[in-house]
């Protein structure tokens, strides 16, 4: 008997049943953990328990699809998907070629080649545009959202005014466009010099001189605040509302970290809803926060001596712009996954830390897979990673990947199938250098795994939308923040009434524009006027010859029946007239054979030598002439006949 169950007994039952305390306490007795990045974005402990029960279900039940594909670049560096819109961006930064596919079927392949400006020393990928610097200062633009991409050459921005070699570029992955004069791109030089552009105008609108060294890092999240680190390993948070840029920088803060080797593994990520900064290099995590009431403290993920940091990734991009709330099931935490090259995994809660204490290890993991090839020292068993709200997904080489969940730890299922030969030549033996899940949507079972020029597409279960489910979240946390449900009803119902109105209009608009064409009021030149004129023309004489076959067809008609009905008055007359004729044949004959019967008589009454010689002598005469009668009436018979 589950608790849904148990609430269906009576009312009490039901409000017990219902306390977010007892399903919170559910809850950790099935995860085992009270502290986790949320799938629901909802306070209720039971609605989170429920949906992460079912999207559980569906990633390790559900039916896989697999679909994999080579592209004709060369080895893939830097790669953007747009899941919605079923769409892959693939970039090579060793060729210079681009890629824009289909997601999930390779379907509409575009290549194109040399995409690299000459001296390019710095690019930025997303799945709109691209973004180039150059070692003169210069910086470009690619857009990849147009129909004809080949025959689109890069926008070079107006006002470059870099002063020497432009190290470092960053373009907003979402989105390109805004109002005027908000920044979408950054840009920064070997001389500390960084600058704001505004994509949808191609200008400048910032820049600030902001150190004496290169600029290495760059991360903003394009509204409020922008992060940036030069080579001495100074930190800078600049807090700017860059919407409307206008004006100069509004304040600047300084956090001192360690200088690092040119050479060595260096990663910057930041997590803007609760302002910490996340650092991994060498042998060494550490989180740095830039907030008010903690600034510049920080925390140390402990690390043998014997073992280094390969990579380290943050959870889903969206939710580290999101503010941090403590009320919601699990504390809004973020998720943070750090491998080694020993071949273990430790993930970590970026949100969760004490100053100068060492970070809180949620899961250390060391992923399994269907088969594991072993390459050289510097080539851990787990290359790659990525994590959302629910799972995390591992990656070893030629595709082998698994698949663990984020709260519990425990594993799930083998992600992959094995490459067929056509893609996968020669037993070659291929990192998986990215894994994407699809963070457009929580409750999404799909992504995208990377080996060098190879993609495979993998999905579990229908990709359901939460619609229903949604609506509901978006208008409790409208209570949350005291906004008026029913005003955002009735801004809804103008806005819809607004739009039927304009689109009655223009419907209305339409229709009159076709009857003055119609009717010959306004032509928009001389060639619609002709056409039109000859498509009349034609319908007329169509008319006009429908009417006369009409005509001709009745008056065949009529003709017709005064043809039958005078056959059929000749026909009864000359049957009247044979009638009669046959009847006076009859009667002839009929003469002819009554005076032979007579004369047969007559023989029987007289035989030879009886009577007188006068009545013998009349009799002959009487004879000869009814024989003269049979012979004439005979011969008529034959005559007829």
């Amino acid at each position: 008997m589950t608790l849904d169950g148990l609430s269906l007994v009576c009312k009490r039952w039901k409000m017990v049943i219902n306390d977010n305390e007892l399903w919170r306490e559910n809850f950790i007795k099935f995860f085992g953990s009270k502290q986790f990045q949320s799938l629901t974005r909802s306070t209720q402990w039971r609605t989170e328990l429920l949906m992460r029960k079912e999207l559980a279900q569906r990633w390790i039940k559900g039916k896989g699809m697999y679909h994999a594909y080579a592209v004709r670049n060369g080895v893939i560096t830097d790669i953007a998907a747009d899941f919605r819109n079923d769409k892959l961006v693939l970039f090579s930064k060793n060729t210079g070629d681009l890629t824009i596919t289909s997601l999930r079927s390779n379907k509409g392949e575009t290549p194109i080649t040399g995409v690299f400006p000459n001296g390019t020393t710095s690019c930025e990928l997303s799945k709109n545009a691209m973004i180039f610097g150059r070692w003169d200062g210069k910086v470009y633009l690619k857009l990849l959202n147009q129909k004809n991409v080949y025959l689109n050459d890069s926008i070079s921005l107006k006002e470059s005014t870099h002063e020497g070699i432009v190290t470092v570029t960053k373009i907003n992955k979402d989105s390109i466009s805004g109002k005027h004069g908000s920044v979408r791109a950054f840009s920064g030089d070997h001389r500390g010099r960084v600058i704001g552009w505004d994509l949808k105008n191609y200008q400048k609108v910032v820049d600030w001189p902001i150190s004496n060294a290169s600029i290495t890092n760059i991360e903003s999240n394009y509204q409020d605040c922008v992060i940036v680190r030069d080579q001495l390993g100074i930190i800078y948070v600049i807090d700017h509302n860059l919407k409307d840029s206008k004006g100069p920088m509004r304040s600047l803060r300084i956090i001192k970290t360690e200088k690092i080797d040119e050479n060595a593994t260096f990663s910057m990520q930041v997590d803007f809803g609760d302002e910490n900064i996340v650092i991994s290099y060498e042998n060494k995590v550490r989180v740095y926060s830039y907030s008010l009431h903690k600034f510049g403290h920080f925390s140390e993920l402990e690390v043998a001596e014997d073992d280094q940091v390969y990579r380290t990734v943050i959870s889903q991009m969206n939710l580290q712009c999101c503010r941090k709330d403590d009320t919601l099931a699990g504390h809004d935490g973020l998720l943070c996954g750090t491998i080694f090259k020993s071949g273990k995994t430790v993930i970590w809660n970026v949100r969760s830390w004490e100053d100068q204490q060492p970070i809180p290890i949620i899961h250390v993991i060391v992923p399994k897979f269907q088969h594991y090839v072993y390459l050289n020292e510097d080539s851990p068993r787990v290359v790659s990673l990525d994590i959302n709200s629910s799972v995390i997904i591992f990656g070893s080489h030629n595709s082998y990947c698994s698949l663990y969940d984020a709260v519990s730890g425990e594993f799930m299922r083998f992600i992959s199938r094995k490459l067929p030969r056509k893609i996968l030549l020669h037993d070659q033996i291929l990192p998986v250098t990215e894994i994407l899940l699809d963070k457009e949507d929580n409750f999404a079972t799909n992504g995208v795994i990377v080996m060098g020029n190879i993609i495979q597409y993998f999905q579990f279960g229908e990709q359901k939308n939460y619609d229903k489910f949604k609506k509901k979240m978006a208008r409790n946390s409208l209570k949350r923040a005291g906004v008026d449900d029913r005003k955002v009803k009735n801004r809804r119902h103008i806005k819809d009434d607004v739009e039927d109105f304009t689109f009655q209009q223009v419907q209305e608009q339409q229709k009159s524009e076709l009857l003055d064409k119609y009717n010959g009021d306004s032509f928009e030149d001389e060639e619609e006027e002709m056409s039109i004129a000859i498509a009349l023309s034609e319908s007329l004489k169509v008319k006009e010859r429908e009417e006369g076959n009409e005509e001709e067809e009745e008056e065949l008609k009529r003709a017709l029946e005064l043809s039958r009905s005078q056959s059929a008055i000749l026909g009864d007359e000359v049957v009247g007239h044979e009638d009669q004729r046959l009847n006076s044949k009859d009667r002839e004959l009929n003469y002819a054979l009554d005076l032979s019967k007579r004369e047969n008589q007559r023989s029987k009454i007289f035989p030879d030598g009886e009577g007188s010689s006068s009545r013998i002598e009349s009799d002959l005469d009487n004879t000869s002439n009814n024989d003269d009668e049979l012979e004439l009436a005979l011969k008529l018979s034959l005559i007829e006949h």
